[in-house]
């Protein structure tokens, strides 16, 4: 804050730039472009993709997400979860510099760093993310595979969500409850921590199942 708040941006566009200089190193993944760049080397031509129609597009982007939110009770529901978990996140936006500089009397500039906190609860989340889908989901996978039942069950995406949610009240009720003066500005910096880690944890595994959700119902249109 001292140098401006165009220092706001700046600080972005290094983390960015950093981020994207170490891409540069990183090996392609998706597949379509692996499969491009192997028929190039073999000088073949891939197969024209087929067209999609807006129908398509409709159905796939609009009609059926309406139709499963407002048919499926479990997707109702865990959308309903997700946007309170958001909710809160944003409402923190407006709490944390209310308590830190009300209460524990931060400069403005000091009023943020108690996110880091909750940054650091994101980290977490995303590194338990990381493990629990290299010692479980991969092992489900792989008996899937073996005993030809794939597509796994999207429900085997949701152990991060089934372990992170007990953060999101614990960190709550931890930051209500110690967000006072006769209690050390730490205590709701650490409630962020929990938080973090449960809001995120909630967050991957709602992505990931909505990602395998769209692959299965793209199958089941093309079948159309």
């Amino acid at each position: 804050m001292d140098k401006g708040w165009r220092w706001t941006n700046w600080d972005e566009l290094i983390l960015l730039g950093t981020f994207w200089i170490g891409s540069l190193f990183l090996q392609e993944t998706y597949k379509k472009i692996i499969l491009r760049k192997r028929a190039q080397r073999r000088d073949q031509e891939l197969p024209p993709a087929p067209p999609v129609s807006p129908g398509f597009l409709i159905k796939v982007l609009i009609v059926r997400p309406v139709e499963m939110i407002f048919l499926e009770p479990i997707v109702f529901f865990f959308s309903l979860y997700i946007a309170f978990a958001f909710a809160v996140l944003f409402a923190f936006f407006a709490a944390f510099p209310i308590v830190f500089e009300g209460t524990y009397h931060f400069n403005t500039g000091e009023a943020g760093l108690p996110f880091l906190g909750v940054g650091t609860g994101v980290l977490l989340a995303g590194v338990m993310a990381i493990i629990l889908d290299k010692t479980i989901y991969w092992k489900k996978l792989a008996e899937h595979t073996a005993a030809g039942t794939l597509p796994v069950p999207p429900e085997e995406r949701l152990y991060a969500s089934m372990i992170g949610s007990f953060g999101l009240p614990i960190g709550l009720f931890w930051f209500a409850w110690t967000a006072r003066s006769d209690v050390h500005w730490i205590s709701p910096v650490l409630a962020g921590v929990f938080f973090g880690w449960g809001n995120f944890s909630i967050f991957v595994s709602a992505l990931i199942i909505y990602l395998c959700q769209l692959r299965i119902l793209k199958a089941d249109l093309v079948s159309l």
